[in-house]
């Protein structure tokens, strides 16, 4: 099946998930604003989603898939779900260890995540709220896992789905205390938390078992299935811990700057992510299992040209995207979340940090797109060995630019740490054969930024004629403006067919 279009139907999934998870980000920036409560939750989140990050991502399903998808071609699918039953066991055994040892030193953990942190009250506040959230841990790796065998039997939109009952339940609180039903409680949200995650476990053992893919548990593990699994998850997951750890020294540094820092760098994320999500995630999922099946079938010729699809597919979606956050930042964060408590400076110290963001937009994108042609060929040392020079370059930038840009110089080393990834992961892929930078590729590429250009001055020049009205109409028209100048300027100029992105039957 055509990559880009799997893409598109988990897009359309992630859709509703950010609509769902920006409605949760409204309520909470209207009942919450950029208080101390709100930098608690948000530190206390970061313990479970770390995890979540590390294993059940990226991480996991680029050891899981390639290897479940070989041992199912290569022996059958009973001995494959006796693969996936070990790996259950290993894993969830490991969850339940590493959930134990964090309740006991969670007051640690948070002097870790949040040094800054010097009120006594914030600080037990920050530690009771993550010890609450632990459960999610276990259930949200463990769907991850299923997810991930979902995605390779086809079964793309369930995984993509299921992360709007988080934000549903999380809501539920939320929307209850604005409309006045109760008095709001931060530990209701907490709870929420730990429910969304059981309801998204449930849901995939349901599809799972319907689709006859559960696991097959034994005695005893499949030692050399599990040691080569376990040889292909550790460089996963130490790539994982690099990104998930510039996120960590971000909101620690920023945990040294003025009140309201963390929750404007949140916010900015939140933004960031659902570009992200929609075109490099997207893309990345659907690539991995079609381009393993490439790879193990030997058809060089179908996987060259699944790789060239999707890049091209990036590329003309990654740049109108970094565009458009970028110019009309402010006016996105006032229409979304400036209400209630959240402050005409909060929208300001927001938008810089989305503005520094959106410049690493198109890298991001494209590190999720590069990362499962290693994958393929078994291959997780590599990215895990650039994901560790791409931290220490984050730490270095984020130090010395925050002196001269507070929180929105932790954004900008963010974003150039992500150019920096993208570079090297080229190289590599370029030094042992996997693919090369063509140059039909990089004419492209310019092509399409040459088209983002006129975007921007469309928007820029709109901007300065459009007459005043709300908000929220002003964001729709330039929407508009923005959207159709870049997609007759990337038509004529690349000569892309849009609608291959949809065509069920284009190979």
């Amino acid at each position: 099946m055509n990559p880009t279009r799997i893409a598109s139907k988990i897009g359309s999934w992630t859709i509703v998930s950010r609509i769902a998870g920006y409605s949760r980000d409204m309520l909470m920036a209207q009942v919450l604003g950029a208080s101390a409560v709100a930098e608690a939750f948000q530190i206390a989140f970061t313990f479970p989603n770390l995890f979540r990050s590390l294993f059940g991502e990226g991480a996991m399903n680029a050891a899981l898939v390639p290897h479940f998808s070989a041992l199912e071609s290569r022996e059958d699918k009973i001995i494959a779900r006796q693969f996936l039953g070990d790996v259950l066991l290993l894993v969830g055994s490991l969850m339940l260890l590493i959930t134990a040892l964090a309740y006991i030193f969670m007051a640690e953990i948070v002097a870790v995540f949040a040094w800054g942190f010097t009120d006594p009250t914030k600080i037990q506040l920050t530690i009771d709220l993550a010890r609450l959230c632990l459960p999610y841990l276990f259930c949200i790796i463990v769907a991850a896992i299923f997810g991930g065998i979902l995605n390779y039997a086809g079964r793309f939109s369930v995984p993509a789905a299921a992360p709007i009952i988080l934000n549903l339940m999380m809501i539920s609180p939320l929307a209850a205390s604005v409309f006045g039903l109760v008095d709001f409680s931060i530990q209701a949200l907490a709870y929420a938390v730990v429910i969304g995650g059981i309801v998204q476990l449930s849901l995939c053992l349901v599809v799972a078992w319907r689709i006859d893919y559960l696991p097959i548990f034994r005695h005893r593990l499949m030692g050399k299935e599990i040691q080569a699994f376990g040889w292909l998850l550790l460089p996963g997951i130490i790539s994982a811990l690099c990104l998930q750890c510039n996120l960590i020294v971000a909101r620690a540094f920023a945990s040294t700057l003025p009140e309201g820092s963390i929750i404007w760098l949140f916010f900015a994320e939140r933004l960031f992510q659902l570009p992200l999500a929609l075109v490099g995630i997207s893309l990345g999922v659907a690539l991995l299992p079609t381009f393993t099946r490439a790879v193990h079938s030997g058809d060089t010729e179908r996987a060259d040209s699944l790789r060239n699809q999707t890049q091209r597919a990036a590329l003309l979606l990654a740049i109108p995207a970094a565009i458009g956050l970028a110019l009309c930042a402010e006016l996105i964060i006032d229409v979304l979340f400036a209400r209630g408590a959240f402050t005409a400076a909060d929208t300001v110290q927001t938008a810089m940090a989305l503005q520094a963001l959106a410049l690493g937009l198109p890298a991001y994108i494209l590190v999720k797109i590069l990362q499962p042609l290693f994958f393929a060929h078994h291959n997780t040392k590599t990215p895990m060995l650039i994901a560790m020079t791409m931290m220490l370059v984050n730490i270095v930038l984020a130090f010395v630019l925050m002196q001269f840009f507070a929180h929105a110089g932790l954004a900008l080393a963010t974003a150039l740490a992500g150019w920096v990834q993208v570079l090297l992961l080229l190289l590599a892929l370029a030094r042992r054969g996997i693919a090369s930078i063509s140059q039909s590729m990089m004419i492209f590429g310019l092509k399409a930024l040459l088209a983002g250009l006129i975007m921007a001055g469309c928007l820029y020049g709109a901007r300065h004629f459009i007459p005043d009205m709300p908000a929220f109409f002003e964001l729709l028209l330039l929407l508009g403006i923005g959207g159709s100048s870049y997609l007759v300027a990337a038509t004529v100029l690349t000569g892309y067919k849009w609608r291959q992105m949809f065509d069920k039957k284009r190979q």
